[in-house]
C-alpha cells in the first residue's frame, strides 16, 4: 500500500511538469551557415534554416545589411499546420556580394525577422523569431599553415605565385540609378526594377528631393513610388531604408481583425518614413472598381484605427500611401467601431472641375427653359441649386469612419 501511494504521488507531481514543459517547448529559431571572413568584391552563398518546435504557424523573412548586396535567393520561410502544433525544419539560401568599396573591419549582416504562434488549450500564444549572421571584411583570408617541408636543405624553395588582380565588380542597381538621376531633368520621372538589395540608399532620396523627381521601383511582386516633392527632412544618421514588405498573414493579427482581413502588409522598415511612400500591390481576391480599406491595430490599447480607403484600378492593383512602417491589414468592408478617418485623397483640381461643370449645366438648363413666362425667381432658384450641388460634391471628397473599437480605448497616432 505504501508503495502504491508513493507511485501515485510521483504521477501527480509529473502531470503539471508535463504541461509546463509542453508549453515551454514551442519555439522557432533561424540559424545561418556562412564564412566568418569575407573580402570586398567577392560573392558568397549563405544557407539558413528555420527550426520550428511545437508551433502551428511561423514565418521568417531575411534582411540584408552592412556591406552586403543581395544577388539572388533570400526567400522567406513559412510554417503552417493550423490548428495543430507541429515541429519541422525549413531551409533556404541567399547569394550576396560584398561591396567593392568595403574596408577591412566592416561587416556584412543577415537578419531573420518574424514570429510564431502556438495553441495552448483554446488560447493562441505567440513569440518572435530571431537569428542573425555577420561576416567581417578582411584584406586577405586566413589560411591553414603549410606543413614543414621534408625536402633537402639544398633544394631551392618553390616560387611564390603572383596573385591575380581582383576583378572589378559591375556597378550595383543603386549606383546605376544614381547616374540616371544625375542626368534627369528637374521634376522628371524614372523607373527601375529592383532585383538585388531592397535597401534604398538615403543618398538616392536626397537626389530625388533636390530634383523634385518621381521614382517608381518595381520590387517584383509590388511597386513602390517615391515623389521627391513629398520628402521631408532626411535623417543624417540613416544610410538606407529597407523597402521590402511581406504579405504573409500573421494569425494573431487576423484574430484581432475578427478574420475580416483579406490582405496583410508587414514592412521590414520600422517607424516614420521621411515622406510619403506609395505601395501598389495586386489585389488578387478583388475586381477593378471595388473599394478596399487599410487599418492599423494598436495592441497596447486594443484599438483598430482606419487609415485609408482605395479603389482597385483597371489593372487589378490597389495603392496605399504609407507614412509609417509597421504591420497593417486590409479589408473589403468598413470595420464597425474602428477609430480614425478613412481618407481618400483627391486632386483639388478635379473637385473644382466637378463644381464648375455642375454650375455650367444648371445655367444652360435655366437658359434653355427661359420662356417669357419664366421670370427672375426661376433663374435664381436654378443658380442656388447649382451652388448647393457644388457644396455637396466638396463634402463628398472626404469620408470619415466611425470611432471607437471598444469602450474606454483611445486610438494612438501613428
Amino acid at each position: 500500500m505504501k508503495r502504491f501511494l508513493s507511485l501515485l504521488l510521483v504521477m501527480m507531481l509529473a502531470v503539471p511538469f508535463f504541461f509546463v514543459s509542453n508549453a515551454l517547448a514551442a519555439s522557432a529559431k533561424v540559424s545561418f551557415s556562412g564564412p566568418k571572413e569575407i573580402q570586398a568584391g567577392r560573392t558568397y552563398t549563405i544557407k539558413y534554416t528555420l527550426k520550428v518546435s511545437s508551433a502551428c504557424a511561423a514565418n521568417a523573412n531575411i534582411s540584408v545589411g552592412g556591406v552586403f548586396e543581395k544577388v539572388s535567393g533570400g526567400d522567406g520561410l513559412f510554417h503552417d499546420s493550423i490548428p495543430n502544433n507541429t515541429s519541422k525544419s525549413y531551409s533556404g539560401s541567399i547569394k550576396v556580394r560584398v561591396s567593392s568599396g568595403a574596408q577591412p573591419g566592416e561587416k556584412g549582416t543577415l537578419s531573420a525577422i518574424g514570429g510564431y504562434n502556438y495553441l495552448e488549450g483554446e488560447d493562441i500564444k505567440s513569440g518572435s523569431v530571431s537569428g542573425g549572421y555577420s561576416g567581417t571584411v578582411v584584406a586577405q583570408l586566413s589560411s591553414t599553415p603549410r606543413p614543414a617541408s621534408t625536402s633537402k636543405p639544398t633544394e631551392e624553395p618553390e616560387p611564390t605565385p603572383t596573385p591575380e588582380p581582383t576583378p572589378t565588380p559591375p556597378p550595383t542597381e543603386w549606383e546605376l540609378l544614381s547616374n540616371t538621376l544625375g542626368t534627369l531633368e528637374q521634376g522628371g520621372k524614372t523607373s527601375v526594377s529592383v532585383t538585388q538589395s531592397t535597401q534604398i540608399p538615403v543618398s538616392i532620396l536626397k537626389m530625388l528631393k533636390e530634383k523634385q523627381a518621381t521614382l517608381e521601383l518595381d520590387m517584383g511582386t509590388y511597386f513602390c513610388t517615391i515623389d521627391g516633392a513629398n520628402l521631408g527632412d532626411l535623417p543624417e544618421d540613416m544610410e538606407t531604408i529597407d523597402l521590402s514588405v511581406s504579405m504573409v498573414k500573421d494569425f494573431s493579427l487576423s484574430t484581432e481583425a475578427d478574420m475580416q482581413d483579406v490582405y496583410q502588409l508587414h514592412f521590414a522598415h520600422s517607424g516614420v518614413l521621411p515622406g510619403c511612400f506609395s505601395y501598389r500591390f495586386l489585389a488578387t481576391e478583388h475586381k477593378p472598381g471595388q473599394t478596399l480599406y487599410l487599418y492599423y491595430y494598436y495592441p497596447d490599447s486594443d484599438v483598430i484605427e482606419g487609415k485609408q480607403e482605395a479603389l482597385v484600378d483597371a489593372d487589378g492593383y490597389v495603392t496605399f500611401d504609407i507614412y509609417h512602417c509597421s504591420s497593417y491589414f486590409v479589408t473589403a468592408a468598413v470595420v464597425d467601431g474602428a477609430a480614425g478617418i478613412l481618407s481618400a485623397p483627391q486632386d483639388p483640381a478635379d473637385i473644382d472641375a466637378q463644381i464648375a461643370a455642375a454650375v455650367d449645366a444648371a445655367l444652360l438648363e435655366s437658359k434653355a427653359a427661359a420662356e417669357p413666362s419664366v421670370g427672375l425667381p426661376a433663374l435664381i432658384a436654378a443658380l442656388v441649386g447649382a451652388l448647393l450641388l457644388g457644396v455637396f460634391i466638396t463634402l463628398l471628397s472626404t469620408r470619415t469612419g466611425p470611432f471607437k473599437k471598444k469602450e474606454d480605448k483611445t486610438a494612438q497616432v501613428i
